[in-house]
């Protein structure tokens, strides 16, 4: 994937500011005592957490490589914490599951070894700087200024994230900035606390004690890997509910890539968060799930329902959200699903909720799943052209759609042409 002009100025801004830190970083360190044989130590355990790195779903990724940037930084300095940290980032070799492909610095985009790289080195010579100025003695433990260590490296990671995914997506760096930096916290918390662990260890008992205590931060590492994949296992076993939904609706499978296409290019459109972008992707893929409930020959009928049969359509939403409502982190997916044909109005189904009783999210996939609806052929209607599928969506604006959404969508119908042609998924 080509990168636009900006997220490359982007780069290479960060990679300058980068050098520039650790040139200071280097200035700032001259005359102190420098260990060629812990640097190394230190960079060959950066390198192995970092190429444990674990994949997140909104393409982030999570390591334990911050204990051990923390550990140098406390045992031996701002240089040594600085050159392991570079080399961690820089020689890494990860296995990519969905691919199974092994990325190394060889084959792996020059783009974001560099990006990497440079906010790897960035971040921990900032909070080196800081440490230095503060009165920060390697080998001299204080918890205050370690802890003002953490937040510093903390708030610039998150930062250079969050500007980075608002240039690459066009989203607000807010939302985006709040939405990373929670996803941080908790993280930052057990991984810092190991790296304590990891100094107090070197101090105490040298470098074969950290070698013994870092088994804790591997089998941490491990276990958020069982929670994630625990996590795609769900995830996957859903989708095999909606390949079962398909095979007795053809319509279906080819219709939910349609509305996740629809659906999450407006909700990118309209700058929501990442989190509300990812939720509205499963909604979009998973709104149907619930016709597995539905009789077959309800649901392949070509002619008019009986008022049995459109009762029992009638309740898909609520088979489709009760199937995923239990799995925790799912939870506001279910709630998108079951408010997917409710009605601005209240004359919805299947619980008749109206005006701002609907979540944002639900009105977003009720839109895209309406337009593919209209602008499909079927056995019981004619497709529409994009003009007039967005002139019968701002008819119904204020009595199917909330007014602004809908007025929204069709600007946006207006604006990308091409995403809305059936051949685009």
């Amino acid at each position: 994937m080509k990168l636009p002009l900006k997220v490359r100025i982007y780069i290479f801004s960060i990679v300058l500011l980068a050098y520039a830190a650790g040139s200071l970083v280097v200035f700032q360190n001259t005359g102190h005592s420098f260990s060629w044989e812990y640097m190394m130590f230190w960079s060959v355990l950066a390198i192995l957490t970092e190429s444990l790195v674990i994949r997140l779903p909104n393409g982030m990724g999570l390591s334990v490589g911050l204990a051990i940037t923390l550990a140098a930084l406390l045992s031996h300095g701002p240089v040594t914490a600085m050159l392991a940290t570079g080399f961690g980032f820089m020689f890494r070799i990860i296995h990519v599951k969905e691919t199974g492909k092994v990325v190394h610095i060889l084959n792996n985009d020059p783009y974001k070894t560099l990006f990497n790289t440079a906010q790897g080195i960035l971040c921990i010579s900032i909070s080196g700087i800081f440490f230095s100025l503060l009165g920060g003695v390697p080998g001299k433990f204080d918890l205050l200024l370690t802890i003002m260590s953490v937040v510093f490296y903390t708030v610039i990671n998150s930062c250079i994230m969050a500007l980075f995914f608002t240039f690459l997506t066009e989203g607000q760096f807010i939302s985006t900035w709040i939405q990373n930096l929670k996803g941080l916290f908790f993280n930052i918390i057990l991984v810092g606390s190991m790296g304590i662990i990891l100094f107090l260890a070197f101090d105490s008992y040298g470098a074969g004690a950290v070698l013994l205590f870092i088994a804790p931060l591997l089998l941490a590492r491990f276990a958020f890997k069982q929670y994630t994949d625990l996590r795609e296992t769900y995830v996957d076993t859903i989708k095999a509910f909606n390949e079962l939904t398909e095979a007795k609706d053809p319509y279906t499978g080819e219709h939910s890539s349609r509305v996740e296409l629809y659906a999450v290019g407006f909700a990118k459109y309209l700058k929501l968060t990442n989190q509300q972008i990812e939720n509205i992707r499963m909604a979009a893929i998973l709104h149907d799930v619930g016709k597995i409930g539905i009789e077959d020959d309800i649901l392949k009928k070509d002619s008019g329902l009986t008022d049995n049969e459109y009762k029992q359509i009638k309740n898909h939403p609520n088979i489709g959200a009760d199937i995923i409502q239990n799995v925790h982190f799912l939870k506001d997916v279910s709630r998108i699903i079951r408010q997917h044909h409710e009605r601005f109005d209240g004359k919805g189904y299947p619980e008749n909720l109206s005006g701002d009783q609907i979540c944002k999210e639900a009105v977003i996939v009720s839109l895209a799943d309406t337009y593919d609806a209209i602008t499909s052929l079927r056995a019981y209607n004619k497709p529409l052209s994009c003009e007039d599928a967005g002139a019968e969506i701002a008819k119904n604006a204020g009595v199917q759609f909330e007014p602004g959404l809908a007025a929204e969508f069709v600007e946006y119908v207006k604006q990308n042409p091409e995403v809305f042609k059936k051949d685009a998924v």
